[in-house]
Order: structure tokens, then C-alpha cells, then sequence
């Protein structure tokens, strides 16, 4: 974190850090990793973390001019 912040700034760190823990954790809960009954990977899901890639992606690109 102390290496990326000042490259692609806070919001863009700490968003990208949101969105891997949400990953891991969705996939571990998938496969019943650490608990007994697996949830299985919904659409509300899939969709929550295409949504959070989404902004990530806007964040990361609001600092350039995009016209």
C-alpha cells in the first residue's frame, strides 16, 4: 500500500483492496473453505463484484481526461 498509494492515489488503493477481499471471500464461501455448508456464487453476486471492478476502473481513469 505505501508503494501503490502515491502511483495510483487512495481511493484507487483502497477500492482495489475492497475488491480482492470480496473475491477471495466469495470464492473461499463457494468452495466451503472455512465452514461446513457452502454458498454457492449467485448472479447478485457476480454482479456486485462486475459493478465494483466498474468502479474501480473509473476511479483509476478519473485522474486523465477521457475527452
Amino acid at each position: 500500500m505505501v508503494a501503490v498509494v502515491p502511483k495510483i492515489g487512495v481511493a484507487s488503493a483502497i477500492t482495489a483492496v475492497i475488491v480482492g477481499q470480496l473475491l477471495i471471500s466469495v470464492t473461499l464461501d463457494h468452495f466451503g473453505i472455512f465452514i461446513k455448508q457452502p454458498i454457492p456464487i449467485d448472479w447478485y453476486r457476480i454482479t456486485g463484484l462486475i459493478l465494483l471492478l466498474i468502479s474501480l476502473l473509473l476511479i483509476f481513469k478519473g485522474k486523465s481526461k477521457w475527452f
